[in-house]
């Protein structure tokens, strides 16, 4: 009895608890790092060493979901490692004061003239640290972090009510670091602007912004499993159109899948796949394309994740690949598929015409029916074998994207 009385008490106040319990951990943090700076134990004396480039990975390390953040993380590490030789490289992760080798597991030995950079995205994390970059920086190591968008400040509609709040605490981490470096030039102009329009911002006065553009090539070559040869037999004389990329509002899924549904409706032979995980505040989405009477057939839809291998396989057999996103910091999908001389079929946003240029159908606005006609008008070019041709796109390899990166650090490219 007793028991089923607390129970709801229990359910209730859960969420206050945790709440509480990550606040008092949240403080002690803070105090235990503001004990290190007044000791002055979070850079060392000892600069015998080697130089050494720290990459925070942690959201890849700790977390791998397979997300495109992740994905470039796990590309521009390996790509560093291979490529540095004037410093030692070391994987890192930021988990409770400091940072630990993902190697050894032990803190990690800060020294004058050292690198840091965080390639992943984990804002909690970082917020609470703001402080101890803050140090590392006076104390003369570079701090740099990948920034891939400011999204949830600029679109807030977009996402979970109070993201806004919690990015703009975020940023305010990192623009206290020497240096950002931005996945596209569209992104770098729109963090200038911002700054620009926000002047009472607190940041590092010499604070650099540059950019590299992601790269696009997989480590491996792709090996279709029986489940995608067994979808590549029921496409048969199809049309396939790919889209790649996490299931949230801003990607326009439902514009899509309505699209689709108008042409199927018409009689045309069409496919859409979509890879995607389950984004947020998208459940009728999600509820558009489970119901709908094509899914399983010509509507397929990967929600759970798939291998790089896998994936290469779905951009190898597709004949096209539509990005219909209403802002992006890059889009890798873009890159990708163009990588597999895939046609593009775009919306007209700045970041695609920088990656793609005149070498991708593009097309505006949010109705369906826009959408509806403008694939019929590309199935019309492309019959006649007149659609962009992605394959003029000049792509940057991981391999290039990465020594851009690693010059940037080094101050062997230009870094604002």
């Amino acid at each position: 009895m007793l028991k089923s009385v607390l129970q709801p008490l229990g359910d209730f106040y859960h969420p206050l608890l945790h709440n509480f319990r990550q606040f008092l951990e949240a403080k002690r943090i803070i105090n235990e790092i503001n004990l290190r700076i007044k000791n002055d134990t979070i850079v060392s004396k000892n600069l015998s060493r080697k130089k050494r480039i720290y990459l925070d990975v942690a959201d890849f390390y700790l977390s791998n979901r397979g997300t495109g953040i992740q994905r470039v993380t796990k590309e521009i590490s390996e790509g560093i490692h291979n490529l540095c030789t004037e410093y030692d490289v070391i994987d890192v992760y930021c988990k409770k004061i400091g940072y630990t080798s993902c190697i050894d597991g032990k803190d990690v030995d800060f020294c004058q003239n050292d690198i840091l950079l965080v390639l992943g995205y984990t804002p909690k994390l970082l917020v609470r640290h703001a402080k101890f970059f803050e140090e590392l920086r006076n104390k003369g190591i570079w701090t740099a972090a990948f920034l891939y968008d400011l999204l949830p400040i600029l679109y807030p509609s977009f996402f979970i009510s109070g993201e806004d709040k919690k990015f703009r605490a975020y940023l305010s981490v990192l623009l206290q670091f020497s240096q950002l470096i931005c996945d596209s030039s569209a992104v770098a102009s729109e963090v200038k602007q911002y700054l620009e329009t926000h002047p009472k911002i607190k940041r590092n006065p010499e604070l650099k912004i540059s950019y590299s553009l992601l790269g696009s090539d997989f480590s491996t070559l792709p090996r279709p499993s029986v489940h995608f040869d067994s979808l590549n037999s029921r496409s048969g004389s199809s049309l396939n159109f790919l889209m790649v990329s996490t299931v949230e509002p801003r990607k326009m899924y439902a514009q899509a899948v309505k699209a689709f549904d108008m042409l199927w409706k018409e009689g045309l032979s069409v496919n859409l796949w979509i890879v995607g995980r389950r984004g947020w505040k998208n459940e009728t989405t999600f509820r558009l394309i489970e119901e709908n009477t094509h899914y399983g057939k010509e509507l397929v839809w990967y929600s759970t994740g798939i291998s790089d291998e896998e994936l290469a396989s779905l951009y190898e057999k597709c004949d096209a690949v539509i990005f219909a996103s209403v802002a992006e910091g890059f889009g890798l999908a873009v890159a990708e598929g163009a990588h597999f001389g895939k046609p593009l079929i775009l919306r007209d946003i700045p970041v695609f015409r920088e990656i793609a240029g005149n070498n991708a159908f593009y097309f505006s606005g949010t109705d369906e029916s826009i959408l509806a006609g403008k694939i019929k008008e590309w199935i019309s070019l492309y019959k006649t074998s007149k659609e962009p041709k992605s394959t003029n796109i000049k792509l940057t390899s991981w391999k290039e994207c990465s020594q851009k990166v690693l010059d940037l650090l080094t101050g062997n490219g230009e870094k604002s």
